[in-house]
């Protein structure tokens, strides 16, 4: 009749697709089926038409179909037979033939080498290489992709770093360290206390006897093997895991620094003078019974015939036995600070010292040498004054800690500057320096971790 419209046609046609993977979805045409695999779908309509199975992991699978008077067409794919279903990673190193590890397991190769045949996964490659530190990567793959690693091993040979992304250290800003007399590193930190290295292990004095082992800027064993330490709960004594605190002897907790004298004896600078330990009781130094120009006492230093050097912020004091000599640079270049941080001795017996500027007052920094009785400012090569943090002498050399690096005076005069820039190793914000029993040099850095130079290395 009229306006009716002929019946629609149905399409009787079926598809049965079965995989190797499951669980792929079956596409038609680029839509949806709404089924995965392994499933059927009927009421197809008869021609060419394109299959694709697709699955978040593996790459996409495609063939022609062509369906005809509502016949049922079946498929087998078996998507590992085929070489696009897997993944490969490329691995290579500097330097190269490092050996590869993957998933903790050995592979028999080396870098650069194409890893194949690899599952949609997570994957875990260590690098190994003698005198290198070993780097390892986590690489995600999928789809049958391939992914480009590189990995830059660090060279051990000369110099090791530790830091919190490549070894058991629980800090990177490191403010002391010190070598106990079974070689075993000790190392003060900003934040995480005390740590304990023995060249395998790695341990965190948890125990801290209810004391705040923090902001530690100083550590040194005594001949006693008794550890001392400035810290923000002033100067503490830790010895067979047991703690104690001498900061009432001091009047204070604010203490700058402390040293030994030639005969073992004790002696602390604070805020509220100078404290020298001596015939079993602590005899003090301040402006009421000496000749110091401050009661505010920053460093301490012993010169080789027992002299005691000490630095305020108002000068210099000498002590010699029962003598007591002022020393205020007043003749100095105009504008240097009174306030003297650090002292040392050069090979030339000059006393050195290291002047900060006070603020608000029109000082500068400035380093000066003390000979007969006259102050002459002086530059040593490769140090800003403003960037000294510490001065460390073993037996032959003298280590200057910069915030650019390391500063090695040479008993014939040299000069040699250790940093990032002119040897690779990272050194910067160079907090102490001290020398292990094995001849290996340790850096305390701010930021940075821990680094060993080793013994000999550094010519």
């Amino acid at each position: 009749y009229e306006g009716a419209t002929e019946p629609g046609v149905i399409h009787t046609s079926k598809l049965y697709v079965d995989s190797n993977p499951e669980s792929l979805k079956i596409y038609l045409d680029g839509n949806y089926l709404g089924v995965d695999s392994p499933d059927s779908v009927g009421w197809l309509p008869d021609g060419k038409h394109k299959v694709t199975l697709k699955h978040e992991l593996y790459p996409d699978t495609s063939f022609d179909v062509e369906l005809v008077n509502g016949e049922t067409k079946s498929f087998y794919i078996n998507g590992f037979a085929s070489p696009h279903f897997y993944n490969k990673i490329y691995v290579e190193s500097e330097p190269v033939k490092a050996k590869i590890i993957l998933n903790d397991s050995a592979t028999n190769n080396v870098t650069p080498f194409y890893i194949k045949n690899l599952l949609p996964d997570s994957y875990k490659i260590k690098l190994e290489l003698p005198e290198h530190r070993p780097d390892s990567i986590k690489v995600d793959v999928k789809k049958g992709e391939t992914k480009f690693i590189k990995l830059f091993l660090e060279d051990t040979t000369k110099f090791v770093t530790y830091k919190t992304n490549n070894s058991g250290i629980i800090s990177n800003y490191i403010t002391a360290v010190a070598v106990d007399q079974n070689n075993v590193v000790w190392i003060g930190t900003t934040d995480k206390g005390i740590i304990t290295f023995d060249g395998k292990n790695w341990k965190q004095i948890d125990d801290t006897g209810g004391y705040n082992i923090f902001q530690i800027s100083k550590m040194q064993f005594d001949s006693s093997g008794r550890l001392w330490i400035i810290c923000a709960s002033g100067l503490l004594m830790y010895n067979n895991s047991t703690w104690q605190s001498y900061n009432s002897e001091f009047g204070t907790d604010l203490i700058s620094d402390f040293s030994f004298d030639n005969n073992g004896n004790m002696i602390v600078a604070t805020y509220n003078g100078m404290f020298h330990f001596i015939e079993g009781r602590w005899q003090s130094y301040n402006t009421a019974n000496s000749c110091l120009p401050s009661n505010a006492v920053n460093t301490i230093f012993v010169g080789q015939n027992n002299d005691i050097w000490i630095g305020t912020t108002g000068g210099a004091v000498k002590i010699s036995g029962s003598n007591c000599r002022s020393f205020i640079p007043i003749d100095v270049a105009a504008g240097i600070s009174p306030n003297i941080k650090l002292i040392f001795e050069d090979f030339s017996n000059s006393i050195v010292f290291y002047h900060k500027a006070i603020p608000m007052t029109g000082t500068r920094d400035g380093i000066t040498a003390l000979s007969s009785s006259r102050w002459n400012e002086i530059s040593i090569p490769y140090v800003n004054p403003s960037e000294l943090n510490s001065i460390y002498r073993d037996n032959d050399d003298i280590w200057l800690c910069t915030n650019n690096g390391v500063v090695r005076m040479i008993k014939d005069g040299s000069y040699l500057r250790i940093n990032q820039t002119n040897s690779n190793i990272p050194i910067r914000e160079c907090m102490k320096i001290n020398k292990d029993r094995s001849g290996n040099y340790w850096i305390a850095t701010m930021g940075l971790g821990l680094i060993q130079i080793k013994n000999g290395t550094i010519q």
